[in-house]
């Protein structure tokens, strides 16, 4: 970063602008230049920690940026909180085995029986079918906490963004990036809607109750709250 630059005075403002808080003063180059930077919210770094490791550069003669080191000013608490899920693995089915052993277990179906008789066989035999090619798997996985504002909507339109995504990636087609785009395009513009929403009706509930209106605001802006790390 070049204090002097035009460029740098408008990273700056977009990062203040954002809340946050540029730690590093010092050069993290050889050639004297501040290419490595520390961005948190305010009261999350403790100023006076942030320190340019310059001396060890001669440990690393390799490497042209120096070390940065720095404290946290806040309680860190790791997230240890765990969910087991279940999930198949479709990628492994083959269709045409599949459409095979499937048209062979719903023949067994006796369709002399009555109509609850024949859903009940139909669903095992498809189920019966799945197992065999598409065993159900079990995984262990962090309990992350969604916010408050994200619901069913959102999360299926950021599915279709993801899988929008892993297609253009493995295609490299024009069309899937445009599709792409389109879909990331609008999820970051119903995240926005909905984010507005959840906060003006939040807010709109309190009234003319300013104690919980101003414990909410504190609430929402982590300011007693303890960091939460992912354990691994």
């Amino acid at each position: 970063l070049d204090v002097s630059s035009s460029e740098t005075s408008q990273f700056t403002n977009i990062v203040e602008s954002y809340g946050l808080t540029q730690y590093v003063q010092q050069p993290t180059h050889k050639s004297g230049h501040i290419l490595d930077v520390i961005i948190a919210s305010h009261g999350i770094v403790k100023d006076e920690s942030v320190e340019v490791l310059h001396n060890y550069s001669t440990e690393f003669p390799t490497c042209d940026h120096y070390s940065i080191v720095f404290s946290f000013s806040c309680n860190v608490v790791l997230n240890s909180s765990k969910k087991l899920i279940t999930f198949r693995n479709y990628k492994t089915i083959e269709p045409e085995i599949f459409k095979a052993d499937l048209s062979t277990n719903l023949a067994t179906i006796d369709h002399t029986k009555g109509f609850e008789h024949l859903v009940s066989s139909f669903n095992k035999a498809c189920t019966k079918t799945l197992d065999s090619h598409a065993p159900l798997l079990t995984k262990t996985i962090r309990d992350l906490k969604s916010s408050q504002w994200f619901d069913s909507h959102y999360k299926a339109v950021r599915a279709r963004r993801r899988h929008a995504e892993k297609e253009w990636k493995k295609s490299g087609s024009d069309s899937d990036y445009q599709m792409f785009c389109l879909l990331r395009k609008k999820c970051n513009e119903i995240a926005a809607k909905k984010k507005e929403l959840f906060y003006k009706t939040k807010l709109s509930s309190f009234g003319n109750s300013q104690k919980s209106l101003y414990s909410f605001v504190n609430t929402f802006l982590d300011q007693t709250q303890s960091i939460t790390l992912p354990n691994a």
